[in-house]
């Protein structure tokens, strides 16, 4: 006599639902998660500083006094001035691991380059060798695939 492990069990049918459940929470959730680190003034990234560097204090005037951005501050450093770098958040599912990018070339800038005089870089995404995103955010890719093998049982 012998008892099946779970009622829909077929070995390929249900890794392939896995996988497609996995991305779909990806994508629902990861992102939001994300942008919530940054307007936090948070990285996302575990192997750099927990807050995202401060402000240049030139700039800090500038926002002062120009009351740059929509509701723009001096603190958190949220990056959100016009939200077009935020905006641009693109989560790929079509692969077969989810691939996270900025589209929007400040991105670039703020991740790898450094912005102004001083070259100061604030993490977005963990593109360095050795480099991943920060136990909080890996969290959310574990829950993601719980939920996916939950649903499918």
């Amino acid at each position: 006599m012998g008892a099946k492990f779970f009622k829909r069990f077929k070995e390929p049918e249900f890794i392939e639902k896995i996988g497609k459940d996995f991305k779909k929470n990806i994508a629902e959730g990861f992102g939001p998660e994300l942008l919530n680190l940054l307007d936090k003034g948070i990285s996302p990234v575990k192997e750099s500083k927990n807050r995202q560097p401060e402000y240049s204090e030139s700039y800090k005037k500038q926002i002062k006094r120009d009351g740059l951005g929509v509701g723009k501050k001096v603190r958190p450093v949220n990056l959100k001035l016009t939200g077009d770098l935020h905006k641009s958040l693109k989560i790929d599912i079509s692969k077969e691991n989810p691939v996270v990018t900025f589209t929007d070339e400040k991105a670039e800038y703020h991740n790898d380059i450094g912005v102004g005089k001083q070259k100061v870089k604030r993490r977005l995404l963990p593109t360095g060798t050795g480099e991943e995103f920060t136990l909080r955010l890996f969290q959310k890719i574990i829950n993601a695939l719980k939920d996916a093998i939950k649903y499918n049982i």
